[in-house]
């Protein structure tokens, strides 16, 4: 049988050779075990997330140390069916141009 057709007699051989198979072979692409996110999902509360509703989603993904998809899913799951961002500038915005804080 051909290696590429059954990944498992890599792994196998390698095992015989005193080496560990890679922890992202057959297929996990190195993306992080479900367990993983899940727990780190439960981590982020909603008052996390608010107090970075003033960046752009993109950063707001990188400073809570997630991935952008994550986020959004974590954003459904609060019931913020949209990334606030832009709607806070305006209101800053608009305040500045009026001349009242809407920071304090």
């Amino acid at each position: 049988m051909d290696p590429q057709e059954d990944p498992s007699i890599e792994d196998e051989e390698m095992e015989e050779q005193g080496r560990q198979p890679s922890p992202h072979a057959a297929g996990s692409r190195g993306r992080a075990a479900p367990e993983e996110v899940q727990s780190r999902l439960r981590d982020i509360s909603r008052t996390e997330l608010e107090e970075h509703f003033h960046m752009s989603i993109e950063t707001a993904a990188t400073k809570l140390g997630i991935g952008l998809t994550t986020l959004k899913k974590l954003c459904r799951h609060y019931g913020i069916g949209r990334w606030p961002y832009r709607k806070v500038q305006q209101i800053v915005r608009l305040g500045r141009m009026f001349n009242v804080c809407v920071e304090c």
